[in-house]
């Protein structure tokens, strides 16, 4: 079972802050899907972040090692953060049993995954996809603040033209929301998506 880490309000601010300076490309779990009219879309990559297994971490270190190949004694390349059960990395692909393919900000390398869980918003169940149609900034609703004017300006991460973002969402008046246990993402419904039936 997740742990739920509390935060103060200004820590929490501060990790932002580190953890936007390492915005990660988006993931893309590959698969294949097929729309409602039989249109396969091709090369379909699902858009899935890492999650943290808290369980299973040292207490109060939660960090995640990503290695240039899938040995704890290569280099390394970068960390996983994790916060309010969202990190700075997403799944590119399982690599062997132990360890799994990440990426984040222009890097990308192994973390084990024994420390690691992994999130979609995509279990074909829904009746309607999101589709990424260009470069789609996604948002964590905690940083949103509906009384600061700039209140999108430090995207969590990119999606990738032709990803599919998800198909169990909410909508609001302004975003498409993804729920998650500790605070939830948003994409502005200006962004290029599009909805296609499932």
């Amino acid at each position: 079972m997740e742990k739920k880490i509390s935060f103060r309000k200004t820590v929490v601010s501060a990790m932002f802050i580190a953890l936007l300076s390492i915005l990660p490309s988006t993931n893309l779990h590959a698969q294949q899907i097929t729309a409602a009219d039989g249109t396969v879309i091709v090369g379909t990559r699902v858009f899935t972040m890492l999650i943290p297994n808290y369980d299973r971490m040292a207490p109060n270190d939660y960090t995640v090692m990503v290695r240039k190949e899938p040995t704890a004694k290569s280099a390394k390349v970068m960390e996983i953060h994790f916060l309010e059960g969202l990190s700075n990395a997403v799944l590119l692909a399982d690599a062997t049993a132990k360890w799994v393919n990440v990426g984040g900000y222009k890097k990308q390398g192994y973390s084990n995954s024994y420390y690691l869980q992994n999130h979609t918003w995509y279990n074909g169940g829904g009746q309607t996809l999101l589709v990424a149609d260009g470069l789609v900034p996604v948002y964590v609703e905690s940083m949103a603040d509906p009384e600061d004017v700039d209140q999108y300006s430090n995207p969590l991460c990119y999606i990738q033209r032709g990803t599919v973002i998800a198909d169990v969402f909410e909508e609001t008046d302004h975003d498409y929301v993804l729920k998650t246990v500790h605070t939830d993402l948003l994409i502005p419904k200006t962004s290029p998506v599009k909805k296609v039936a499932q």
